[in-house]
């Protein structure tokens, strides 16, 4: 989740003059640089109230369009035709399966799995 921009302030790392201010979790301002990427951040109210004190608070400017745009148009919706529809397909039965000649064989099973060989070595414990 992408931080608001409440204010500007000169970087205190690098000579950039417009720093962005933005809040942390807890309510806090912090400084954040987009030119070197430092973070400085506010631990507490007393400081926090510094930092807003002294920035430059980001000012929005609503205008409103002077003409608002007409309604859209109404459309009339028509069910299409069902005189020259094309007849539904007939479903096809499957093919049949051809028997395979030569099945592979079946690879030979061991008595006990992977797990024989460890057991054996434990010599019955009880």
């Amino acid at each position: 989740m992408k931080k608001e921009v409440i204010g500007h302030t000169n970087c205190p790392v690098c000579p950039h003059q417009d720093a962005e201010i933005k809040e942390d979790k807890n309510g806090h301002a912090f400084i954040f640089c987009p030119d070197c990427a430092a973070q400085t951040f506010t631990r507490n109210e007393y400081r926090d109230g510094h930092l807003r004190r002294r920035m430059r608070p980001v000012t929005v400017t609503v205008t409103e369009p002077k003409d608002p745009p007409p309604p859209p148009a109404a459309v009339p919706v028509t069910a299409p035709k069902q005189e020259n529809a094309p007849a539904p397909a007939t479903a096809q039965a499957p093919a049949e399966k051809k028997p395979i000649k030569n099945p592979p064989a079946a690879p030979e099973k061991k008595a006990g799995g992977w797990l024989q060989p460890l057991l054996a070595v434990g010599g019955g414990r009880g």
